[in-house]
């Protein structure tokens, strides 16, 4: 139940976050609306949480991707903490958001 609305709280977050930053596509203001109704509804009709759970760790993503953009807006790209985010947005975006959808959908198939 904390875990739901934790992460429905975060899609808020997140929303503003996309608006203030990059003004993001409707397309990922759609994506996110998506999850806030997956979230809501794996919430109140108990189905799919461990799904829903599971493809929440993709989103620790996001933190990399972040960074980056407050390193650009504050002229820090030529630090070494700038690069090495740059190597972990590649290896986070490898090892989480490529296989972990894969075994989610395996899991429920």
């Amino acid at each position: 139940d904390y875990m739901m609305a934790f992460s429905m709280g975060y899609e808020f977050y997140d929303f503003i976050v996309m608006y203030l930053q990059t003004g993001a596509s409707y397309g990922m203001y759609v994506h996110h609306l998506c999850l806030c109704v997956a979230y809501l509804l794996s919430f109140t009709h108990s189905k799919l949480v461990f799904f829903v759970a599971v493809m929440l760790i993709t989103e620790l993503t996001v933190l990399p991707g972040n960074l980056h953009w407050y390193l650009k807006v504050f002229k820090r790209k030529a630090t070494r903490l700038f690069h090495f985010n740059q190597g972990l947005r590649l290896w986070s975006f490898l090892l989480l958001r490529l296989p972990i959808p894969i075994y989610g959908f395996y899991k429920i198939y």
